[in-house]
């Protein structure tokens, strides 16, 4: 089975921010594996610093781009966990999440943690995607 990695150039983080130490999306046959996304872009740069639902709504912006790429669209998101550092934040915006899978829901997992990559950052979602 051939795997594929890449880091797609789609507005996210600058292709040198990782180096070759690590890919943002991986292909194996039919799936598709995706990195946690959080709202940064360029070297660095926060969005929507301490704006649950603006992060939200750059991370899923960026995973349907990554999943364009690969010819698939959020439709085809099998699985998602969700990584925040408030719970009750997240909770109330999940509808940003949600909505934007409607009819074709994955699987999802939310778990609160201490602290992600950046104090300004408040959400980190991973997914896996598969082909119909």
């Amino acid at each position: 089975m051939t795997i594929k990695r890449s880091n797609p150039d789609v507005g996210y983080l600058d292709l040198e921010y990782f180096g070759d130490g690590m890919s943002g999306l991986v292909r194996v046959g039919n799936t598709v594996y995706l990195s946690g996304l959080v709202a940064m872009k360029g070297r660095g740069e926060i969005v929507a610093p301490g704006d649950v639902a603006g992060q939200i709504r750059f991370i899923l912006d960026i995973l349907q781009k990554m999943l364009e790429t690969e010819e698939m669209t959020l439709a085809n998101v099998v699985a998602t966990t969700v990584y925040t550092v408030n719970m009750g934040q997240l909770l109330e915006h999940s509808q940003a999440l949600t909505n934007v899978f409607a009819g074709k829901a994955p699987t999802s997992t939310f778990i609160e943690v201490k602290a992600l990559a950046s104090p300004e950052l408040l959400i980190e979602i991973v997914a896996v995607a598969a082909v119909h």
